[in-house]
C-alpha cells in the first residue's frame, strides 16, 4: 500500500529550508528553473560527485502544457503563479500540485489572451521570473494557434465551491 498524501516534490526525502539570497543569484536561478527549489536541485544534481544510489531527479512540471482530458482533447495547464493569475480575461482553476488550467471569462478568446500577453510584455516591466513565464506562454500559444492540427474551443465551466460554514436558518 502506498503512503497517503502528496508525493515528495523531488522524488526523495526533502526538508524545508529558508534562504536569503542576493537578487542577482535569484535571477540566475530563475533562468535555470522558475521554481527556485527545482533550480537549486538541478544545479546540485548536475555537479560532479552526485550520489549514484539516489534515483535520477524528477523534472519540474513545465510552466505551460497541454494536458489530455479525453481523446483528442486537452486543457491548457499552467503552474499556478501570479504572473498568469493577473492576465485579463482569464481565471486559473486549481488542479492541485501547484498547477491550474486556464478558464476564459465571457467573450475571451485564445487570440485575446495572446494579445494581452504581448501588451503586458511590451508595456509594464514584470519581474524577471514573470517575464520568462509570460514569454513562454506567449510563444507556446502562438505555436499552438499556428498548428494546423489544433483547434481551439472556448467553453464555459461551472465551479462549485463549498462555503466555509453554512448558516442555519432560524425557524
Amino acid at each position: 500500500m502506498s503512503p497517503r498524501g502528496r508525493p515528495p516534490k523531488f522524488g526523495r526525502p526533502a526538508q524545508l529550508v529558508a534562504l536569503t539570497l542576493p537578487q542577482d543569484t535569484i535571477e540566475y536561478l530563475q533562468g535555470v528553473d522558475t521554481d527556485l527549489g527545482w533550480a537549486i536541485v538541478k544545479l546540485a544534481d548536475s555537479g560532479e560527485g552526485g550520489d549514484p544510489d539516489l534515483p535520477p531527479p524528477q523534472t519540474a512540471p513545465p510552466d505551460v502544457a497541454l494536458v489530455p482530458i479525453a481523446k483528442h482533447q486537452f486543457l491548457i495547464v499552467v503552474r499556478a503563479h501570479e504572473a498568469f493569475a493577473s492576465l485579463p480575461g482569464v481565471d486559473l482553476v486549481p488542479l492541485g500540485h501547484g498547477q491550474a488550467f486556464l478558464a476564459f471569462r465571457s467573450h475571451s478568446t485564445i487570440e485575446g489572451l495572446e494579445l494581452s500577453l504581448i501588451d503586458r510584455l511590451e508595456g509594464e516591466i514584470p519581474s524577471t521570473g514573470d517575464t520568462a513565464r509570460l514569454r513562454a506562454l506567449r510563444d507556446v500559444l502562438r505555436s499552438w494557434r499556428r498548428d494546423q492540427a489544433l483547434t481551439f474551443h472556448e467553453r464555459s465551466i461551472v465551479v462549485v465551491e463549498r462555503r466555509s460554514r453554512a448558516r442555519k436558518v432560524a425557524r
